[in-house]
């Protein structure tokens, strides 16, 4: 692999062997399942290059660590935003990196239309005939959990950010302030088009998130949970699932309002849902 700057920095310039050596140093042996959220945050693209160009050589170096199975989400939240999903088509709002990994030729995407993921590897279970709970029972995070090697990686945001397998915590919980709520829709594959219903585990209207899940990577960082680099203008991080799950419900067993901004009243339930352009849960 030739040595091709790829960001240009605050600090400087960032090349494809930057990544590979902070991706070697947060992961450390390569996981079995790597799930990865992406912000490509860490510069100015470098303009020579171009952007497809740019997405090969960083898809190049995640291919260099030989990761037995790749999964990055490619959500659409369709039906929550009054779309039909097409597998094949529908593009995701997950990002420029995962976007180009969902159309590679060897990727297999989940039919589901609300959270869908696409996969690299061995493990086709984690998208193949799921159940029709996008964030619960048969769903691609609970085939996860039962999962042995798997980290998470953040490819430029912060755990604290955007660790959706933490709603799915939530779920395994059962806090009060979520619910499930179905949402019917179109969906196309390689089946033809059909008529489904889907679930999400939504929360009710007007609770809203705190800062705890970033107080909660600050923890697993002192804790030698969470391996961080800095990388240009952002930085790379990753933390195995068992060790933040661990954390996660602890706190919440502790006190099941921690990740929103109010104490949740069982008697203030509102389940109201108003259709927009949703991007996340």
């Amino acid at each position: 692999m030739k040595e091709i700057t790829l960001f240009k920095s605050k600090t400087g310039p960032i090349t494809n062997y930057d990544f590979l050596r902070a991706l070697e140093t947060v992961l450390g042996d390569p996981p079995s399942v790597l799930y990865m959220h992406t912000a490509l945050t860490f510069g100015l693209p470098n303009p020579q290059l171009g952007r497809q160009a740019m997405l090969e050589l960083m898809f190049e170096v995640f291919s260099s660590l030989r990761i037995a199975t790749l999964c990055v989400p490619t959500f659409t939240f369709s039906f929550c935003n009054n779309e039909p999903f097409d597998v094949a088509t529908t593009t995701s709002c997950m990002g420029a990196l995962n976007e180009y990994i969902r159309k590679l030729p060897q990727a297999i995407r989940s039919s589901d239309p609300l959270m869908s993921v696409a996969m690299i590897g061995k493990d086709r279970d984690l998208v193949d005939n799921l159940g029709r709970e996008s964030i619960g029972a048969d769903s691609t995070f609970d085939r996860l959990r039962k999962k042995r090697g798997v980290k998470f990686l953040f490819f430029g945001p912060s755990l604290g950010d955007c660790c959706t397998y933490m709603h799915y915590l939530e779920w395994l919980a059962q806090v009060p302030y979520r619910y499930n709520r179905t949402f019917r829709g179109k969906v196309r594959d390689d089946r033809g088009e059909r008529e489904e219903d889907w679930t999400l585990f939504v929360r009710y209207n007007g609770v809203e998130p705190n800062s705890a899940s970033h107080d909660l990577a600050a923890q697993l960082k002192t804790m030698g949970y969470l391996k961080k680099a800095s990388v240009g203008d952002a930085s790379i991080s990753a933390v195995d699932k068992e060790d933040v799950s661990i954390e996660y419900l602890a706190r919440l067993a502790h006190n099941q309002s921690c990740y929103i901004t109010e104490l949740f009243c069982e008697g203030a339930k509102d389940d109201t849902f108003a259709v927009r352009k949703m991007v996340a849960l």
